[in-house]
């Protein structure tokens, strides 16, 4: 049985210049909104990915916009088959711009994001008018929803991060493209599709998010256009012609990421990269769309990099998602289909970001950028949603309840924009936030560790234990406590998480040298004979010899003839262990000083200056 199709009764709008006067005060308003609310956006700092394409430390760029499309974003950089030409075509064009003026590519973004605004409401007010909804009513709900779409802390990340703003050329292009397309669907069906496919062949070579677009332009027609099924479904027919720009855009890609493949061999390459959804998907795809949910409705804290979210969370956005999606068939069926039309929007925009197809066989993971274009479907709904409560009661209750709202919206993005401002201030404030997973603490001790900030590490090690499993977590918190004076916890925790996988060697030796400022010889010589009892490498087992009574005795002449003796020994093994030859040195300049001209080292500290040779492997 097919569906009757229902329009809201048309509240009309009031004619000429006052109905575009309407407009413009909304656009005005909404531009405002939109810029004090990302105002403090234009910093001075470049984070994360932005330093690698734009600014001073730029590594990856173009010779040429031939070049753009043959090539995976990355360059020669290790990648993730990423094919985004205009993306980096851009980033040129803003590097020739800005150059090390960093505010500018910040001002860039935040210029974008009020654009793509500004066309979602004209885009609103245009779903709404084709529904039969005019008047002030409309125009109200359609500015109320785009000024919460403006200030949603959400959308922090495409606008802060200069390399993720390609987020935002999506949705301009496929906002205009979707606008022009329903215009003139009826009237210059042949205009409306070449329109569109021009928008949407420049999106996808924004960012491959775009790649939906053709089935969201399927959903809207069905949807919220007039006519019964099949009418319905010969007015999207002619979307299959959209296979050609699909085509032309897979061809460029698939060339430029199969690299130096033999010629007619690029799709193999490619193809053999690429990995479909296994068992694990469904699992983890309903973990993202939990999480999704629950940072729409309640976005914070905000996250760069989100962990498994509680079993709350999880319970929370699944029953969200059931309620919203019973809530859908049931007014579709009544003749109102804007909330089908918004989750249609949103689940089509969000498969890209999925993973069900990637090049390295990634499961989903939940991300702010992920949902800025699909958020456009809630603001659809928001918007037919504000016009319905605004009919029932009036004006007034969208105000009541939008404005506080939009405040709280505002105060929020503000105190996040500040948050990517620089990276120790994003990621002070992720741990601040609570967010402890590995992928945030990871970057937060590298840059602490960078800049000394030896306190605030102190203080991760010490809320954090579980990450002491984790080596290169575990090598900055014993150097840490060791410096500040806790060398007895530096060893304790050394002594508690050795010989893990391929870095057992070097938590070894860092343990020794520790034992040895303790005073501890005789534990720090044991460490020393198990290194040499594991290794099987002569050389090696005869370097670490000559190393220990190096470290052991520094001023016994007779323990540093025996080193002498044993590193010369590696050498006749292995004449290429270069590392054993500053050893050699610092030995004869200790026991002929009158024969050197340079000063004598303050310290063989094993994470000195001289490089110590490693096993090739786990032995």
């Amino acid at each position: 049985m097919e569906p009757v199709q229902t329009v809201n009764e048309p509240t009309s709008a009031p004619a000429g210049d006052n109905s575009r006067s309407t407009a413009w005060v909304s656009a005005v308003v909404l531009a405002l909104v939109t810029v004090l609310a990302f105002a403090n956006a234009a910093h001075e700092n470049l984070v994360l990915d932005d330093k690698v394409f734009v600014g001073a430390k730029q590594a990856v760029k173009i010779d040429s916009i031939q070049e753009a499309f043959t090539r995976d974003v990355w360059g020669d950089r290790p990648g993730h088959g990423f094919y985004r030409p205009l993306l980096l075509i851009s980033f040129d064009m803003q590097t020739r711009w800005f150059g090390d003026w960093n505010p500018g590519y910040h001002l860039f973004n935040i210029a974008k994001y009020v654009v793509a605004t500004l066309l979602l409401l004209g885009f609103l007010r245009y779903l709404l008018n084709m529904r039969g909804i005019g008047g002030r009513k409309a125009e109200l709900a359609a500015l109320t929803a785009a000024m919460l779409f403006a200030v949603h802390p959400v959308h922090t990340e495409v606008v802060n991060s200069v390399f993720n703003g390609s987020s935002i050329s999506v949705s301009i292009f496929a906002i205009a493209g979707l606008w022009w397309l329903l215009a003139r669907l009826e009237s210059q069906p042949v205009s409306a599709w070449l329109g569109f496919a021009l928008a949407y062949s420049i999106a996808i070579l924004f960012k491959e998010s775009a790649l939906s677009l053709p089935g969201i332009a399927v959903a809207l027609i069905f949807l919220l256009t007039e006519g019964t099924f099949w009418q319905r479904v010969r007015r999207f027919l002619p979307v299959f012609w959209m296979l050609l720009p699909i085509a032309g855009y897979f061809y460029l890609r698939t060339n430029a990421l199969a690299g130096e493949a033999p010629s007619g061999d690029e799709f193999s390459v490619v193809w053999e990269a690429t990995r479909f959804a296994g068992a694990s998907y469904v699992e983890r795809m309903v973990i993202v769309l939990a999480q999704a949910i629950h940072t729409i409705f309640w976005p914070w804290p905000l996250a760069v990099f989100y962990g498994r979210p509680t079993d709350l969370t999880l319970w929370l956005g699944g029953i969200a998602w059931v309620v919203l999606l019973l809530g859908a068939v049931v007014l579709y069926f009544r003749g109102k289909p804007a909330l089908a039309a918004g989750l249609a929007f949103f689940f089509i925009a969000f498969l890209p970001a999925s993973r069900l197809i990637s090049s390295d066989g990634s499961l989903p993971h939940m991300a702010d950028r992920y949902l800025y274009y699909p958020s456009i479907g809630f603001a659809i709904i928001v918007a037919f949603a504000a016009f319905a409560v605004a009919k029932r009661f009036n004006s007034k209750i969208i105000m009541l309840v939008g404005l506080p709202l939009i405040l709280l919206g505002a105060g929020i993005t503000w105190n996040r924009n500040h948050d990517w401002s620089s990276e120790p201030y994003l990621f002070r404030s992720e741990y601040e936030y609570g967010n402890r997973n590995l992928a945030s603490l990871r970057p937060l001790l590298a840059i602490m560790w960078s800049r000394q900030h030896l306190d605030q590490i102190t203080r991760v090690c010490d809320e954090n234990p579980g990450i002491f499993s984790y080596p290169n977590f575990l090598s900055i918190c014993v150097k840490t406590y060791n410096q500040t004076g806790r060398r007895e916890d530096a060893i304790a925790v050394l002594e508690a998480n050795l010989d893990q996988d391929e870095e057992w060697m070097k938590g070894n030796l860092l343990l020794a040298d520790l034992l040895i400022q303790a005073d501890r010889k005789q534990e720090a010589a044991d460490r020393f004979v198990y290194i040499i009892n594991r290794l099987e490498q002569p050389a090696l087992k005869e370097f670490y010899k000559g190393f220990m009574y190096l470290q052991l005795f520094p001023r016994n002449r007779q323990f540093l003839e025996t080193a002498r003796g044993h590193l010369q020994f590696a050498l006749s093994f292995d004449p290429e262990l270069e590392e054993a030859h500053p050893f050699l040195e610092h030995i004869e300049r200790v026991l002929n000083p009158a024969e050197s001209d340079e000063a004598e080292p303050e310290d063989l500290s094993i994470y000195a200056n001289m490089a110590l040779p490693m096993p090739e492997e786990d032995e």
